[in-house]
Parts: structure tokens; sequence; C-alpha cells
């Protein structure tokens, strides 16, 4: 082997060797890091679709924008 090869593969497996423990450490600092549940609550009133409930009020208004359809005629 030249010494510029074995300088390459000396060097991948450096880089090979970095990489590799990197992902150890994150692997070890994601385990050490304490999972905190979360407390989810329901809204008291939720979305739906569909026509207003008696007593409902609604909290904004869609304005609807016509585009025209066209398509070619067939022959």
């Amino acid at each position: 082997m030249t010494k510029n090869r074995t300088h390459h593969i000396n060097q991948t497996k450096t880089i090979t060797f970095a990489n590799i423990l990197t992902l150890l450490m994150i692997s070890a600092t994601l385990i050490a890091m304490p999972v905190q549940p979360v407390e989810a609550k329901l809204a008291g009133k939720q979305p739906y679709s569909g026509p207003l409930k008696p007593g409902d009020i609604p909290d904004f208004t869609v304005t609807t924008t016509a585009y025209p359809n066209v398509r070619p005629s067939l022959v």
C-alpha cells in the first residue's frame, strides 16, 4: 500500500469512529432525560362541522369566492 492510501483509510476510520461515538452520546443523552407525562384535557366545547346548534355563536365567517370552471369541449 502506498502512504497516501493508508492515510485515506485511517482518515475514513477516524471519521466513522467519530460518527459512531456521536450517535452513542446522543442516544445516552436521550435515555438519561426524564420523561414527564402530559396532562392533556379536552376543552369544554369541542369543534364540530355542520349547522350551528341552538345557542352557539359563530367565531368567524368564511367568504366564498367563485372561480370559472373551464374545460376543453369534446369533439
